[in-house]
């Protein structure tokens, strides 16, 4: 026979298991919400606003989006395009460590030769250290992305990023920054929610294939592009900006042919995101959302080697510039 007690403490558990599984699913609204005003378009940010919206995840934490190929063991990789997005606000590092800390992460996804395991075929979410091995998982693959760096651990998603080039991948890592952290079922469920939908956006914005230089907006094609969507002519936006009304105007040109646009309604329609599945961007399959359900297991099928070595993307030499770093 169950005491009053015996019920009480019950009851107590049930609620404090739904309090858990609400809190998941408001932060997963909450994020979503987020995802969803990323940009439509390949801006040179767009990877380091991404992983700034993943910040609920774990708190505190650090967050590194990448876009790789690889080949069918996970090796050969060639970086695409990167982003990360450090501790805000933390009184344990000021803004030096933290720019330090994404300088380091970033030149090491540069040189990265291998990410450590074979390459998913559908999206997975894991512990980073467990992909890796255990034991000294610092010193291999991914985990070379956070040697010396402060993080419990590590977790991460995985998966496909269209169905054109295979081997093409969207990696998600996220460091728990809480020193003796350790991650919970529910934040690996919350990173498993959410991810089809960052790959849905990205597809969305980059595309199903290798973006190259003609596809990501420079930070003066953004700028005219944003003045553009207010309604502004091309008079008015070289006034603003200081430029010719010529030199605006190829910025123009240069928007409609990256953005597959043939009117200016079109080019303001493709900025914002409404775009026809097809033939988003003016490419075949260009944003198709091609979304597998998740699952937690690192099994994958071979996959066909990545293509040969390309330049560094728009995205990384912006970075390069901002930092001064060749």
């Amino acid at each position: 026979m169950r005491t009053r007690r015996g019920h009480s403490f019950e009851r107590r558990i049930v609620n404090q298991g739904t309090n858990s599984k609400c809190e998941t699913l408001q932060a997963a609204c909450e994020i979503a919400e987020v995802m969803c005003h990323l940009p439509a378009i390949a801006t040179l940010d767009w990877l380091d606003r991404a992983a700034e919206t993943l910040h609920p995840v774990v708190t505190p934490s650090r967050v590194c989006v990448l876009i790789v190929h690889t080949d069918p063991s996970g090796n050969g990789v060639q970086l695409e395009a990167a982003g990360f997005s450090g501790v805000a606000g933390s009184n344990r590092h000021s803004s030096a460590d933290e720019s330090n800390i994404e300088l380091s992460v970033r030149s090491r996804a540069e040189r990265l030769e291998s990410i450590g395991f074979a390459p998913p075929d559908q999206p997975m979410v894991g512990n980073l250290a467990d992909l890796l091995g255990g034991g000294d998982w610092r010193t291999r693959g991914l985990g070379l992305l956070w040697q010396g760096i402060p993080a419990s651990g590590v977790l991460v998603a995985a998966g496909p990023l269209g169905g054109v080039d295979r081997g093409r991948l969207l990696i998600v890592q996220i460091a728990l920054a809480e020193h003796g952290a350790e991650a919970k079922p529910g934040q690996f469920e919350l990173l498993a929610a959410v991810y089809p939908l960052l790959v849905r956006r990205a597809l969305l914005a980059i595309g199903a294939t290798r973006a190259t230089a003609t596809r990501w907006l420079t930070s003066r094609e953004q700028e005219v592009l944003d003045l553009l969507i207010l309604g502004k002519s091309v008079r008015v936006i070289a006034d603003e900006l200081g430029r010719s009304p010529h030199t605006v105007h190829d910025h123009v040109k240069s928007l409609h042919r990256k953005l597959g646009a043939s009117s200016r309604g079109e080019l303001v329609a493709r900025a914002l995101g409404h775009t026809p599945l097809g033939r988003p961007g003016g490419q075949p399959d260009w944003g198709r959302p091609e979304i597998a359900e998740v699952r937690t297991t690192t099994a994958a099928t071979r996959l066909t080697p990545a293509h040969s070595p390309e330049p560094a993307s728009l995205p990384i030499e912006a970075y390069r510039d901002r930092v001064g770093h060749d």
